[in-house]
């Protein structure tokens, strides 16, 4: 099972990469939201973990036209992974159509319980 990483921070990506290695995921990394779209259109992606800030392409723009995709890759679990807590950037995620929001710095115990409760959800 394939996990994508969406995250420009290169610490920020490597944190959530052994996070989500060590839990027994394969993972492939992407920079920005540009090729998050382009890594969907590939396939064989099950979990989507989207940092909403980034260069080129921002996670919510990444999102909806992750949405709009047809099939399984429209339907995969988004998961916003955000420094930007507020309430009005959890309701832009929320509209843009991710699943679910976890703040930053990352904690694992909280991104696993996400992850898995998403995955189960999806397989059922």
């Amino acid at each position: 099972m394939q996990i994508l990483i969406a995250e420009d921070n290169p610490i920020n990506q490597k944190l959530v990469d052994l996070i989500c290695r060590r839990a027994g995921y394969q993972t492939r990394v992407v920079p920005d939201g540009e090729a998050a779209v382009k890594a969907m259109a590939d396939g064989g992606i099950r979990l989507i973990l989207m940092d909403v800030m980034m260069p080129r392409m921002d996670g919510i723009q990444a999102t909806r036209l992750i949405r709009a995709m047809p099939g399984e890759a429209g339907r995969t679990p988004i998961v916003a992974v955000t420094a930007h807590t507020d309430g009005d950037n959890r309701e832009a995620c929320h509209t843009a159509g991710m699943d679910a929001f976890i703040g930053k710095p990352v904690r694992p115990a909280e991104l696993l319980t996400v992850m898995f409760g998403l995955l189960k959800r999806a397989e059922g």
